[in-house]
């Protein structure tokens, strides 16, 4: 006999088992309070993975295919993946109540569009105009405005058209009357404002002699090669700044091709064989630890362009032994005449000098009256170093050797 979830919770009950909670068909979603009550039950407890849910699904699918029939007494394979899966199930949960908000979320986003295509949204409604140009705007109901977008061109059309220096327009002219003038700056200018070609229309504006009135501005670009000239305002000054930035632009330009075309002519007239000659190294920019061993060296060629030579290891290893030929590389060792073996080898025979006379002054007490000085033999290459111990001059057993390192292995070498 079939049973509603209310009589099949009391018949579990009776036997002793867990209460299971039931859920119910039809039910569209959670409510707020539902929603909130699980979140407090989860605490802070993180959303599943994608591998946990994946682990799980497996697990529920082990369990649901055991057979658990042939069990005689406890089903310890499903007992273990079901302790596996309960302390995971708050994560679970909380993936899943996060994935519900998401939704919520989503559906009154698309809602919000809906209504602005289709329908009213907070009590208005939404219009269109006839030009396919214009967007969807919201209005209210009893609003009966036109499209916003039609009412600013009809604006913008009506607006007259001005002097960009003086504001007059063809219905408020300037006194004495004006005329629009062609100009070079493509600005809408009067006649009144600026001459034919241009210039303005205030006595000795744009010269280079002092004006005999105050106040006026004083124009001088760095780098160009036009004189400094006065101005009779801001805006002729400012106007002034753009003719000059825009012609030294265009000499820029000018000069950059030219430079160019001078080049490739060159080239094509010498022949692509030609070697590229470097006159000036300027950087070496070292390789990051995570990069490959490649050093790249910044250069500038004869003719003025930038080089750059990018140099491996075994490039760079080649390079050193070819200007290797020089001198050969020496060494520098310290030594004591008791002592079984240098005490120790050194590029600068400072360095191993210094060596010596840190182990003469430890061999001595601090009170004692040290004064050392070095006797050369430039022919041997070893350089001796005497003391001054207590006012009485002695041989110290300590000296450095020069050493010229081989470049390759000779047999005959005396060591």
């Amino acid at each position: 006999m079939s049973q509603t979830p209310d009589e099949l919770a009391d018949t579990v009950a009776s036997v002793g088992a867990l209460p299971v909670p039931l859920g119910h068909a039809g039910v569209a979603g959670l409510s707020p309070e539902m929603r909130a009550t699980i979140a407090a039950q989860l605490g802070k407890a993180k959303p599943a993975r994608d591998d946990v849910l994946m682990a799980a699904s497996e697990a529920l699918r082990d369990m649901a295919g055991h057979d658990h029939q042939s069990v005689a007494d406890i089903d310890w394979y499903c007992q273990n993946l079901a302790f596996w899966l309960v302390p995971r199930t708050r994560a679970v949960l909380r993936r899943l109540l996060d994935t519900e908000d998401e939704r919520d979320a989503l559906r009154a986003r698309a809602a919000e569009f809906e209504a602005l295509e289709l329908g009213a949204i907070d009590g208005r409604v939404s219009a269109t105009c006839d030009d396919p140009g214009h967007p969807t705007w919201l209005r209210a109901a009893e609003d009966t405005h036109a499209c916003p977008w039609c009412r600013i061109a009809g604006l913008q059309a009506d607006e007259p058209t001005a002097c960009a220096r003086c504001g007059c327009t063809e219905d408020e002219a300037c006194d004495g009357g004006c005329v629009w003038q062609p100009n070079p700056l493509g600005l809408d200018l009067c006649s009144q404002c600026v001459t034919p070609d241009g210039g303005c229309t205030t006595p000795a504006c744009g010269q280079i002699e002092t004006p005999s009135m105050f106040g006026w501005i004083l124009v001088d670009v760095a780098g160009s090669e036009q004189p400094a000239r006065f101005h009779c305002s801001p805006w002729c000054a400012q106007r002034a700044i753009e003719t000059i930035g825009s012609a030294m632009a265009a000499d820029d330009l000018r000069a950059a091709l030219t430079e160019k075309d001078t080049r490739d002519a060159h080239l094509a007239s010498v022949g692509e064989s030609t070697p590229l000659v470097v006159s000036r190294f300027d950087v070496v920019m070292e390789p990051a630890p995570e990069e490959a061993p490649v050093v790249t060296i910044g250069a500038v060629a004869e003719d003025g362009r930038p080089v750059a030579l990018v140099l491996d290891a075994e490039t760079r290893a080649r390079v050193a032994a070819w200007l290797g030929h020089g001198d050969p590389p020496r060494a520098y060792l310290p030594r004591y005449d008791s002592g079984p073996a240098p005490l120790g080898w050194y590029s600068t025979p400072a360095a191993a000098r210094a060596h010596c006379e840190a182990s003469l002054s430890a061999s001595h007490s601090a009170d004692t009256s040290l004064v050392w000085d070095w006797i050369d033999d430039e022919d041997d290459g070893i350089a001796e170093l005497v003391a001054t111990i207590d006012g009485r001059e002695e041989p110290t057993g300590y000296s450095v050797i020069t050493l010229d390192l081989p470049a390759a292995y000779d047999p005959g070498a005396d060591w």
